[in-house]
């Protein structure tokens, strides 16, 4: 699982920069009320990669306690489902008072789909806890970083394609 995590530590810092490009190069982020839908996306999709990334390199160091690994990844998963909501509340909140107008179904989407994969890593650490098996966590919990690259491998391209389409 070493090599997995060194590549995911890895991934993750690469993808930040991608984000940082996307953001870079698009229209400025502030759109109608406190935050607008890109700014949102762009919070969000970092803390994504910086939770994979610090997440990867804990998980590298040798010789960690099973059960503090566990609690590591649910206080992780905890952390980035509390920074999304917290990212796309003023989001909802404009679209809810009628001065945002965005596609709903794929609004939603880009808070539900981190949470279910926050929801999915955590699961995977309270497995770990119920078990002595210290790979249980490795198991449960990769496909939950894959599912969360993908997610933020998403967000990214979005945020660049959005950038580069011409305004409706």
């Amino acid at each position: 699982m070493t090599n997995f995590y060194l590549a995911s530590s890895a991934a993750a810092a690469t993808l930040v920069g991608l984000l940082f490009v996307a953001v870079q190069i698009g229209p400025p982020l502030i759109g109608a009320g406190p935050i607008g839908r890109r700014h949102a996306m762009a919070r969000s999709t970092f803390t994504i990669f910086a939770i994979l990334f610090a997440l990867s390199l804990y998980l590298l160091l040798p010789n960690q306690p099973s059960n503090v690994r566990a609690l590591v990844v649910i206080a992780a998963a905890a952390a980035g489902a509390f920074r999304a909501i917290r990212t796309w509340i003023p989001v909802w909140a404009d679209k809810l008072q009628g001065r945002v107008e965005f596609r709903l179904w794929q609004t939603a989407w880009l808070l539900v789909g981190p949470l279910v994969a926050y929801a999915l890593l955590a699961l995977a650490g309270l497995q770990q806890l119920r078990s002595a098996d210290p790979a249980v966590l490795d198991q449960g919990g990769v496909g939950w970083f894959i599912m969360l690259f993908l997610i933020g491998v998403r967000n990214s391209w979005n945020l660049l394609v959005e950038a580069n389409a011409p305004p409706p």
